[in-house]
Order: structure tokens, then C-alpha cells, then sequence
């Protein structure tokens, strides 16, 4: 299920001997100069100490909200993923390197509620607060109660309360200020009297064919419900290559939202309060003819519009090329800018 795990080493391997291509969802060709595994926090000092004199390090999790360059300088990082700690009144401790789905699988058996609608996501629990991973009407910031954080331009280590990281909307402070920061440890809060998240289109009726007429629903059958929902509606990267949504779905201001309202009536557009002032990005790529449509070795899948794939061979170039002709379709379509979602490292 998980990517490959990076070699043990104690030093820089010889230049760009690391290869990275199947270490990202997308499945583009990166070589590195070497990568190491870090199990706890002094593994992290001591790593810091003797790589940061040297020059670049990446944090690289499972590679599923990324897209690698050809050639990556500088050291790898990657964390070990021990099992979560469960202490009382709902209280979660995990190291950053656990696979995110890994994380919702365990507390959802555990019959705790705040993480369900997660289920199913690639990607590391130490990568999730970056960009505050959320789906299905629920998201990452909403149960983080304080992150244990390396600063890997100076080397000091320490708690950050949730409020200091600045989460928004697929946002965070770690994100804005990209690989300044390693997410170590996570400290969330989850409950055991929650109630499912069921707003979102299609949870509901998922969830209701899973359980018996009447029967209370568990965290674990709301994650399982969500599992089966994403595999229907996206595309599967151990089989096509994707990093997931490629865009966000864009906030507009009640003005601009009219106007789009007015512009694109075959929308369907939700009222601006019910959307929180967000329309789909699907919709709107969808809209301006780019489902399913092929370039080469890149292309906008036919199962949901959102989801950038690469159809083998294909470059940081291919799909930036294809994001960028999205992007601009959509603008001269419906006026208005998309954002992409994955990051460039």
C-alpha cells in the first residue's frame, strides 16, 4: 500500500544516487544525492547536525502532494512510522512518518471520532498539517491540539500550539514557508462521543448502505464508507499515476461569486453560505472541456476532473505544462484563477 522506504545511511550517498521515481504518487523520474530515516527526535538533531552544514534537506514523506524536479541536491529525509499512542480523554500521539490512512485506520478502530473523513488519503501524518489535509467535510486543523516542530534552518526543536501554525483552507504556515519546518510529532485531539460528518454529497448514502436499518454508526464505519467512496470516484495512483486533487477549489468574494453565478448558470451553483464561498474546481474544469482530455504522457482523468495523471513517461514539465493550460482555459472560460494544490520541491 505504502511507497518504498528510503535506505539507512549514515552519510551523503555519491551524487544523485537515490532514486525517487517511485517514491511519488505521480510517478515522475528524480534523482537524489541520499536519504536517511529518522526514528525519533535525536535521530533528527543529529541529523540536522551533520546535513545542514551541507546544504539542502527535503522532508519527503510518501511523495502524494508533490511534484519532484529531475535532479533533487542535498539529503532526503524520511520518518519511521511507529505505531500511534492512545492516551486518555481521546488524546492521540503519532510520529510524523505513520501513512495518514495507517492513522485514521487505528483511531477509527479505536472508537474515536475527528479523523474518519480522512480515510483512504495517501501521504504521511508528519505531511498532513503542510497542507491541512481535509476531505469530505472535515479537516486536519479541526482535531490538532500542538505539533512537535524542527526548524531546519536553525536547528531548534519544540511544541507548537495549533493556533501557531496558521491553518486555512488546504493552507498552513508550513506551507508558506516550505521547507523551513519538520513536523515531528502530532498531539491530536479526537472524542468518543462524535458524531459522523456526514454533510458532504454521496457520506451519507454510502454510510446508510453499510449499516442496518437503525444501527448507530462507529468511526470505523464512517471511514470505512468513505474508503469506498473515494475508490469509486478517483482514480486509483498505484494504477494511474496522480497526486489526488491537483487543484483547490477556489474561494470567491460574494461579488465574485455572483458574477460567476450569473456568467455560468449550468453550473448549478450552491448558495455562496452553503459553499462557504467556495465552487468546485472540478466543475469548473470540467466545464471548460478538459475531462478526460489527453496531452502526450499527461491528462485530466475521465473519473473526476480534479485529478491530474501521468499515462507513463511524463515529466515535471509534461504536467506542469497541462496544469497551466487548465488553468488558463478556466480563467478565459469563467474568470476565474485556479490554484494548484501540490507542492514543487
Amino acid at each position: 500500500m505504502y511507497l518504498k522506504r528510503f535506505p539507512a545511511v549514515s552519510r551523503p550517498a555519491p551524487s544523485l544516487s537515490l532514486d525517487l521515481s517511485a517514491r511519488n504518487t505521480l510517478a515522475l523520474p528524480c534523482r537524489a544525492e541520499g536519504g536517511r530515516i529518522l526514528r525519533s527526535r535525536s535521530d533528527a538533531l543529529l541529523a540536522w547536525a551533520e546535513d545542514a552544514p551541507r546544504g539542502r534537506i527535503t522532508v519527503l514523506g510518501e511523495g502524494s502532494n508533490v511534484l519532484l524536479p529531475p535532479r533533487l541536491a542535498g539529503m532526503i529525509w524520511h520518518l519511521a512510522a511507529p505505531a500511534p499512542r492512545f492516551e486518555r480523554h481521546g488524546r492521540v500521539e503519532v510520529f510524523g512518518g505513520l501513512g495518514l490512512d495507517t492513522l485514521v485506520c487505528a483511531t477509527s478502530q479505536e472508537g474515536l471520532w475527528g479523523l474518519e473523513n480522512l480515510s483512504a488519503i495517501p501521504g504521511t501524518a508528519g505531511a498532513a498539517p503542510v497542507q491541512n489535509v481535509g476531505a469530505y467535510g472535515q479537516s486536519l486543523d479541526e482535531v490538532v491540539e500542538a505539533l512537535e516542530v524542527l526548524d531546519l534552518r536553525t536547528g531548534q526543536c519544540g511544541w507548537w500550539a495549533a493556533k501557531d501554525c496558521a491553518f486555512s483552507y488546504r493552507d498552513s504556515r508550513f506551507r508558506r514557508s516550505l521547507g523551513a519546518y519538520l513536523v515531528l510529532t502530532l498531539r491530536l485531539r479526537l472524542h468518543r462521543n462524535g458524531r459522523p460528518v456526514l454533510g458532504y454529497a454521496g457520506v451519507e448514502a454510502r454510510l446508510a448502505q453499510s449499516l442496518p436499518p437503525g444501527a448507530p454508526a462507529r468511526p470505523s464505519d464512517l471511514a470505512q464508507a468513505v474508503r469506498a467512496l473515494r475508490a469509486d470516484k478517483l482514480p486509483d495512483w498505484r494504477r494511474l499515476p496522480n497526486v489526488g486533487s491537483f487543484f483547490k477549489n477556489p474561494q470567491l468574494s460574494p461579488e465574485a461569486f455572483q458574477r460567476l453565478s450569473a456568467r455560468a448558470p449550468e453550473l448549478a451553483l450552491r448558495s455562496f453560505a452553503a459553499s462557504g464561498g467556495k465552487v468546485s474546481a472540478a466543475a469548473l474544469i470540467e466545464g471548460a472541456g478538459w475531462r478526460g482530455r489527453r496531452r502526450g504522457p499527461v491528462g485530466m482523468a475521465q473519473q473526476h476532473a480534479l485529478v491530474l495523471v501521468n499515462y507513463g513517461g511524463a515529466t515535471r514539465d509534461d504536467v506542469d505544462w497541462l496544469a497551466g493550460s487548465v488553468q488558463a482555459s478556466v480563467y478565459a472560460r469563467y474568470g476565474v484563477r485556479l490554484e494548484r494544490e501540490p507542492l514543487h520541491l
